[in-house]
């Protein structure tokens, strides 16, 4: 099985200090080929489907189901499930709804992963061990041609990991610099033709820096991906 010991297995063939002086301290986005399997072994379906049946789907926002930036309720893919000895019941996620949203074009999210599947979690500990900052990773999954979100911008800097399948990115730019959800400030992407466009493969890495433009789009089969928040401390975390 592969594994990832450290950091520069995570941007390879990218080295640590191209990324560092070309990438990081400059915040350009960074689009790094990999091989197929690089990110296979984070997270198979087999696996996946064994955390979806463990956690339950509450009003948590752990797991969400998102369609053309829309949340799905979560009422759509559940069924009441009666207890033995209990006069409530309690909501089952059911595998065969999931899969006809999916089929529909659904994206499924796992927010936090990190916090339950132990090579996930090492992941976004090796990239706060290396970067020393605060790291945590969502996991995106689809089975069809299907747009999650529109295009919109972070307030952190992003690695997009992708694991399985292959999924379509547009970056599209700053339109400023360094900007907070905090000021809510109406911010408008910038205009003309994208800075880049195209399809992300499995075991290729993605790096968006903070405030900069972008969109995903699956393509048809099935993709997942790992995307990796890493939320730089900036002056405004020192006056908090």
């Amino acid at each position: 099985m592969n594994t990832i010991k450290n950091f520069a297995a995570i941007i390879t063939p990218i080295d640590f200090e191209s990324f560092i002086s070309q990438y990081w301290n400059p915040k350009q986005h960074l689009l790094a080929r990999g091989f197929p399997e690089k990110f296979a072994h984070l997270l198979s379906w087999q696996r996946l489907n064994e955390l979806l049946s463990s956690h339950e789907c509450d009003a948590s926002g752990r797991i969400r189901l998102v369609k053309g930036g829309e949340n799905i309720s979560f009422s759509q893919v559940t069924v009441h499930e009666q207890r033995r000895l209990r006069n409530d019941a309690e909501r089952r996620l059911s595998g065969n709804l999931l899969s006809q949203k999916l089929k529909e074009g659904a994206v499924l999210i796992f927010n936090r992963i990190d916090e339950v599947h132990e090579p996930i979690r090492r992941v976004a500990e090796l990239i706060e061990y290396t970067l020393h900052e605060r790291a945590y990773i969502n996991m995106y999954a689809g089975w069809r041609a299907s747009k999650g979100f529109r295009i919109h911008w972070d307030d952190h800097d992003v690695f997009v990991l992708q694991v399985h399948g292959e999924k379509h990115w547009t970056i599209n730019g700053v339109s400023k610099e360094f900007p907070l959800y905090t000021t809510r400030e109406k911010i408008s992407p910038p205009s003309g033709k994208p800075l880049w466009e195209g399809v992300v493969q499995a075991g290729d890495l993605l790096y968006i820096p903070r405030g900069c433009w972008h969109g995903a789009e699956a393509c048809d089969g099935p993709t997942v991906h790992l995307t990796c928040g890493l939320y730089n401390q900036t002056g405004h975390d020192l006056l908090a």
